[in-house]
């Protein structure tokens, strides 16, 4: 009965992980809102970051893909609230913008390609 409840366990581990991933289609789509919103900018081409914007790559440490929805519409609201979104805001030179006229399917798009690898 141990053997099969952990390979049980092990299987919703697994349907969790491809259940957590974003799809691939809904990534692409959130790479051209990257590019057509203008974010290369300020954090870089391929997310890297710069002088302007933090570093993107690492962002699912952070955020879940809910969170990112939320954060896109109103940056100023959690950076009021967030002391390690202070500490950002200080060291980089440019200010995260609101995208709350961005329909929530293209910051949606947005926050999946953003929490991809």
């Amino acid at each position: 009965m141990t053997a099969f409840r952990s390979l049980l366990l092990a299987g919703a581990a697994i349907l969790a992980g491809c259940a957590a991933s974003p799809d691939s289609k809904l990534v692409s789509q959130g790479r051209e809102v990257y590019v057509a919103e203008g974010c290369p900018a300020c954090h870089g081409r391929e997310r890297q970051g710069g002088s302007m914007g933090p570093d993107l790559r690492r962002v699912r440490r952070n955020w879940s893909v809910d969170e990112l929805v939320d954060y896109l519409a109103d940056p100023a609201v959690h950076r009021q609230r967030e002391p390690r979104l202070q500490r950002l805001s200080r060291r980089y030179s440019a200010q995260m913008p609101a995208f709350a006229a961005l329909p929530e399917a293209r910051r949606r798009a947005l926050a999946a390609y953003l929490s991809s690898r």
